[in-house]
């Protein structure tokens, strides 16, 4: 089941639920110096453009590294 969905983001049953907006995964190193928490709106930008998300502080990633998930659930489509 999981390699049939994999190519499809957004799509297992249930997700849309358990996060039903994108947030920006940042590492607990990297909040705690740029002193932010989980819920706290940033600007996030790179050479493809800009945009205004939530963060989530998470175990997830480490280090100085940021994750986003490039698929727009109000849209149902990838953004990238």
């Amino acid at each position: 089941m999981f390699q049939e969905l994999a190519p499809r983001p957004y799509v297992a049953p249930g997700i849309r639920e358990h996060a039903p907006e994108r947030y920006l995964e940042i590492s607990e190193d990297l909040a705690q110096e740029l002193n932010l928490q989980s819920g706290r709106w940033v600007h996030s930008t790179s050479r493809y453009g800009s945009l205004k998300i939530k963060v989530l502080v998470t175990k997830q990633v480490f280090g100085k590294q940021v994750y986003l998930v490039l698929f727009s659930p109000t849209e149902g489509r990838p953004i990238s």
